[in-house]
């Protein structure tokens, strides 16, 4: 099972450590976006929104990653 000289093992390896990149990248910037929010300079509702905005987008990435990218 090669294609054009690559292995099918090969090309799932790669693919599987491309997603690994993006989600790690990913769930760094949420991160640092709830980071952000613990700011003193913002008001109250702007460290609510930096906080909310950073939960939303780290609770969404597991199920996106396991329906797009099996």
């Amino acid at each position: 099972m090669c294609m054009d000289g690559v292995s099918s093992d090969v090309v799932h390896l790669l693919i599987s450590t491309a997603q690994c990149n993006i989600a790690t990248l990913l769930l760094l910037s949420s991160a640092w976006v709830r980071y952000a929010g613990t700011t003193r300079s913002l008001s109250k509702d702007g460290a609510y929104a930096f906080i909310i905005t950073a939960q939303v987008g780290k609770a969404t990435l597991p199920p996106v990653f396991v329906l797009y990218f099996r």
